[in-house]
């Protein structure tokens, strides 16, 4: 059986940051019985043997590791497309600091993806200056193969199954004949047209990381998919789903809203690319919707402001079949809205092309046994070394379907909590 879904199967780190060994992420659905049938809606079908996960929710105390799991994903994604700028790619990469070896070795990603029914493991080792291994096994009708493996010696490309290598590498400076350090092969393929490459880079294009704070570029993003009037029309019908009250949803940068704007006498002097908030007040003479508007940063709650502008990227994602990673889900979110997006995701009627949704987050409510399989929680916990390690709640012995996972996680059974004393500091 093979299904054209594309997603994240799990994605591996080490030395990086508060990562000192290696850890993985897992995405990939395990054979233990959900409390409810209904529960194995949550499963997306990768191969007749394998199932991916719709959602994974991920918990930890503050300082465990969460952010540092969603940056280790930003940063594999950014180093994947830019190595081909040079070292300056692999300037954010950060060794775990707090043991005396850690520092000189090389940071360690690895990511297995779906796509089309064929299954992609694809890696590298790397420190701020150079690559010190790359490597791409894919499996197919449940057999995997090496297509390269790179380190320090070269680069071994198998000949039967990835023919195309010879190609990539026919193409370096005959008078080097070796690929530089500070490049990737993956890079160079995706530049020399290789099919599987390209693939494999249709695959990561398709993950989008949201960070706590919508930066700059992530802000721009939404404001230009909020552009589109589709997009603007089903960000405001998410909101009223979600009982935030709005008619229309307006860009000032888009010809078709400024008369509009104009007439709702909404005070916009000047304003380049902003969202105002129309509400209906009723008809005018000739018909038309009477309108209040305002500026949706001056009069609406940061809450509201943070979920219009997220909206955009959660409606691309089931739209299209991508995978979301959202870190501070919670931020700013009743949590009541945080888990009829989780359940967005989960039903097959909102999310028909399977798209995937990764949270970091510190809503218990999300912990309902009704909610999510055991496999879809995730928690990260310091260790003694106050490294970062990583388990899933299907991973610990003795957890029954039917237990409260919300009340044994805020009681510590499953421990990845903060270890709190008495604040005191009067003396």
């Amino acid at each position: 059986m093979k299904i054209s879904q594309t997603m994240v199967l799990s994605f591996s780190v080490g030395n990086f940051r508060s990562f000192r060994e290696v850890q993985t992420f897992n995405m990939m659905a395990t054979d233990k019985k959900p409390r409810f049938e209904f529960q194995n809606d949550n499963l997306i079908p990768v191969t007749d043997k394998i199932a991916g996960l719709k959602v994974n929710v991920a918990y930890g105390a503050n300082g465990s590791g969460k952010s540092n799991l969603i940056q280790a994903f930003i940063e594999f994604i950014h180093i994947c497309k830019k190595s081909l700028v040079g070292p300056s790619a692999l300037q954010g990469l950060v060794p775990f600091l707090l043991a005396d070896d850690s520092p000189k070795q090389p940071t360690f990603f690895e990511i297995v993806v779906a796509a089309e029914g064929i299954i992609y493991r694809y890696g590298f080792e790397a420190d701020t200056k150079r690559f010190h291994s790359e490597w791409l096994y894919v499996e197919e009708n449940g057999h995997e193969e090496m297509y390269f493996d790179r380190s320090k010696e070269g680069v071994n490309i198998n000949d039967r199954s990835f023919s195309e290598g010879r190609k990539i590498m026919s193409s370096l400076d005959p008078e080097v004949s070796t690929l530089d350090d500070d490049k990737l092969l993956l890079s160079l393929g995706i530049l020399q047209k290789s099919k599987t490459l390209l693939r494999l880079q249709a695959a990561l294009e398709k993950i989008i990381m949201v960070e706590n704070e919508l930066g700059d570029h992530l802000h721009g993003l939404a404001m230009e998919m909020l552009r589109d009037q589709d997009v603007r029309q089903k960000t405001a019908k998410l909101l009223n789903n979600l009982s935030v009250d709005v008619d229309y949803i307006l860009h000032t940068g888009v010809a078709e809203d400024q008369e509009f704007i104009k007439d709702s006498g909404a005070a916009i002097d000047s304003l380049n690319d902003k969202i105002i908030f129309g509400h209906i007040m009723g008809k005018n003479p000739d018909g038309k919707d009477k309108v209040s508007a305002w500026l949706m940063e001056s009069l609406e709650s940061a809450g509201t402001q943070r979920l219009t502008l997220l909206a955009p990227y959660l409606l691309a994602t089931v739209a299209k079949g991508y995978t979301l990673i959202i870190d501070e889900f919670e931020s700013r979110l009743h949590t009541n809205l945080s888990r009829a997006i989780i359940e967005m995701f989960i039903e097959p009627d909102s999310n028909p092309n399977n798209g995937q949704l990764i949270v970091a987050t510190h809503d218990t409510n999300l912990l309902s046994a009704n909610l999510l399989r055991r496999d879809q929680i995730t928690f990260l916990q310091k260790k003694e070394d106050k490294s970062t390690e990583i388990f899933r709640l299907s991973d610990i012995k003795g957890v029954r379907s039917d237990r409260s996972h919300e009340k044994d996680y805020l009681t510590g059974r499953y421990e990845a909590i903060p270890n709190i004393d008495r604040l005191i500091f009067t003396e």
